[in-house]
This record gives C-alpha cells, structure tokens and sequence, in this order.
C-alpha cells in the first residue's frame, strides 16, 4: 500500500446542551489514488472523545476503495451527563489496514448548561452498587469500578440527578476492608474521574493554582510568578485536625483512644508455625477540608453546591470500603485569593472523618516450659546439709 498524505480537516460544533446532541455533520471520504486502498475503520480518540458520536450509515469496515470510491460518514457532538461545561474536542480518524491515517477531521464543540453545572449521575445495577461509570452512546454503560478501579460490572442503566430515588446498598453487618485517608483520597479521585473527567482533584496547592511559586530567587532562572494559561476547575483537599479517636461520646470530646489497643490477638501466623499475631487498632477523629476554585464566584459556588451533592451520594460507598463514620462538618468563610499567580475565588467544605488505624504484632509461640523441683526439708541439720549441697549428693548418689 502507498504512503499516504493525511488530510486534515476542522469541524465546529458551536455551543450544545449537556445532555442534548448536535445536528450531525458529514464528512466525506474520495479515494483520489491511482490504486486501491483498503480502510480499516472509523475512529473516535482523544481526551473528549466520549462527548462525540460517530456514525458510519450502512458502510461497513474494513472496506476496499477503489481508484474513484467515495463515501462519507457523520459526527456529531452529544457531551453526556458526565461532563463539565467548557470547550470540548476529540479526533475522528479513518485508518488504513496498515495503521496509516486516511483522514484526520478535528471536532470541537463548547458544552454548556442552562444550569451551573451538569447533573450528577448514579449507576443503578441489578444489586444497587453505587459507584460511577462512563456513558455509552445508546445511555448504557460498562465500564463500572470499584474504589480501586476494578470493574465488577457492565451493562447498566444511568439517573440522572433529578430522577434520584433511594438506591442504596444493602445494610452490612462489616464493612469490605479498612480504609486510611489516602484510600479516601483515592476514592473520591476515582469516582471524580468518571463523574467529571475534566475537574483536576489534587492535594492542597497544586502549581496550576499557584503559578511558580515554588521558584525561590536563589535558584538560577527565576522565573517570576505567571498564571496558567488555562486553568481548569479544580478541587484541593488537606487535612485540618487530626486527634486520637473518641471512644464515647461526640467527636473530639474528652474520653479518647490515646495508644492502640488490641482488636484480636493469638491470630495464626500464615507463614509461620511458631508465631502468632495480634492485631492492634487506634481511632482517629479527622477533619479534611476540600477547596473549590474557579475563575469566578459563580462557578465557585456551583462547584462547592456540586461537590455537596457528590459527597452526600457516594458517602454509604465509602463507608462500605472501610470508612468508619462520614458526615458534613462546615463550611467556610467564601474567600478571593490574589496572593498567588492566579487571583481565583474559592469556597471550602470541611467534612468529619473518622478512621481506624491498624497494625500487626508477631509474637513467638511459647516453645519449651522448665520445672525445678526441690524437696522440702524440715529439721535443722538436713537444712544445714542442703545449704551446702550436701543433701542434694546424698539424694542423688553423687557423693559417696
């Protein structure tokens, strides 16, 4: 097969409802080769490239085209529930058999809302499991994860946020594990990267907030502070207060669990015959505050009153993967920062954690008991004689 010149091409979208989709565009396809050429497929890639659908009509792939053959095929931008407003572009690719691309066309399309921000969604499968997914064109989705990214199912339905009824988990007895703060960092990272895929969650204060500020002046090519050139809603999370846990009583009151304590002890070792485990535990009370940023009020308060509702759905998922209690804490004063690169305003939500921190002791099983047994004696001279030893020999045949 020849080397093949790719042709580029740009198509706009202009501006499309979250949830809605575009009137579709055609693109068309003309080999003006001298010889056949054999296409493999149509294909959508890029970052956004869940946000548009591609459709190839009765055209079936791979496909042999002729010197002269001509076909087309349409796009169209349809950004889901899942995504944040702003500018969202992806590639739509026609392959060769031998990986070369035939045609690049580059599609744009601005999603926005006529509300703030888009709806949350919840998966709802046959056993109610809670975590989020990503959408498929026909409104089904497959690919549904666990707190560590696993997926444990395919093929289910989407809610959108106004359509929420009660689908929780069943009630359990003990929750799947023992989750720290970082694997609550983790969580809430995962599920925020299906719900909106372009919102940045990072630990308090990631460089696109803070420009350069970490250039000190004594280092060669200081580089003064500059805003990023395109900032992207962002929430940072830290964590504020941290005390030993409560053992009764409301959180961070008098009565805590200052040391750790055994949860279960005399555990069989699994490598070892002659050792045993104990395993220690200690209750921690947190506090973990989470900033939300954006260029403007108004999208920082949509982005806190989002995260709220985000927060509120996933907290029995949490606390089915080892988070022990969860629940709103406050919220604070609404700031304008401009002591960094970018002036940005931000509203922060504190959120009550409560942990249990978990530790293993190896001990030695006890191997060997010595017993010394001595005779009693109760006259005056035998006890002479055994305090120089010479009752001992005389029992035990060792002095003649």
């Amino acid at each position: 097969m020849p080397n093949i010149a790719t042709k580029r091409i740009r198509l706009e979208f202009g501006d499309v409802e979250i949830g809605t989709a575009s009137r579709p565009k055609v693109i068309g396809i003309q080999n003006e080769l001298s010889e056949a050429v054999t296409l493999r497929e149509v294909k959508l890639e890029g970052l956004y490239k869940h946000a548009f659908q591609v459709s190839t009509g009765s055209t079936t792939y791979p496909r042999n085209f002729l010197p002269g053959d001509a076909t087309s095929f349409q796009v169209a931008f349809a950004p889901p529930l899942i995504v944040s407003q702003g500018e969202k572009s992806a590639y739509a690719r026609v392959y060769t058999t031998d990986d070369q691309i035939w045609l690049e066309a580059q599609l744009v399309g601005q999603a926005v809302s006529s509300g703030l921000l888009p709806d949350l969604v919840v998966v709802i499968t046959e056993d109610d499991v809670l975590p989020s997914g990503v959408i498929n064109p026909d409104g089904t989705c497959n690919t549904l994860i666990d707190r560590f990214g696993t997926v444990i199912t395919d093929e289910v339905g989407i809610l959108p946020h106004s359509q929420w009824r009660t689908y929780n988990t069943p009630p359990r007895l003990q929750a799947e594990g023992n989750a720290d703060l970082w694997e609550l960092r983790h969580m809430i990272y995962s599920l925020l990267s299906l719900v909106s895929p372009d919102l940045h969650f990072a630990p308090a204060y990631p460089d696109l907030i803070i420009g350069n500020s970490s250039y000190k002046y004594s280092k060669p090519g200081y580089v003064p502070d500059r805003p990023v050139d395109q900032f992207q809603d962002t929430i940072t999370w830290k964590v504020i207060r941290r005390e030993p846990g409560t053992l009764d009583g409301p959180a961070f009151s008098a009565r805590k669990e200052v040391k750790p304590r055994t949860r279960d002890s005399n555990l069989r070792h699994p490598t070892s015959r002659n050792k045993l485990v104990d395993v220690m535990g200690q209750w921690f009370d947190n506090i973990v505050q989470f900033d939300c940023w954006a260029k403007t009020n108004t999208e920082a308060e949509a982005l806190v009153e989002w995260f709220e509702d985000f927060m509120l759905l996933y907290t029995g998922h949490f606390m089915r993967f080892g988070i022990s209690k969860m629940h709103y804490w406050r919220r604070f004063e609404d700031q304008e920062v401009l002591k960094w690169a970018n002036p940005l305003h931000v509203r922060s939500v504190a959120y009550y954690v409560r942990t249990e921190k978990l530790h293993e002791v190896v001990k030695s099983r006890m191997r060997q008991i010595t017993i010394r047994l001595m005779e009693t004696v109760d006259r005056v001279p035998e006890a002479e004689e055994y305090a120089t030893g010479a009752l001992q020999d005389r029992l035990l045949g060792t002095r003649d």
